[in-house]
């Protein structure tokens, strides 16, 4: 049950990070220059969020949510249903 947890904290952190991006997008900062070993990954997000926008980031990371919380829900469903048969 573990899993969906971090996913969903994730899942959260990245679609915030997208947000921050997209509001300094529309206020016309220039994009960052990332470096390090996640600097992939930092600028995917940053192209992510300044091509979608504010509203565009909010829905893609809110549906990536739902996504998350019903891998919990199935993950809390099966692990009922194996206590139920061990009794």
């Amino acid at each position: 049950m573990g899993k969906p947890l971090l996913a969903i904290f994730l899942v959260g952190v990245f679609t915030l990070a997208m947000f921050g991006a997209a509001v300094k997008a529309e206020k016309g900062e220039p994009e960052e220059k990332f470096r390090g070993r996640r600097a992939g990954v930092a600028m995917l997000i940053s192209h992510l969020g300044r091509n979608l926008g504010k509203t565009g980031s909010l829905a893609l990371g809110g549906v990536a949510e739902l996504i998350c919380v019903g891998w919990l829900v199935a993950a809390v469903k099966s692990r009922g249903s194996e206590v139920q048969e061990a009794e």
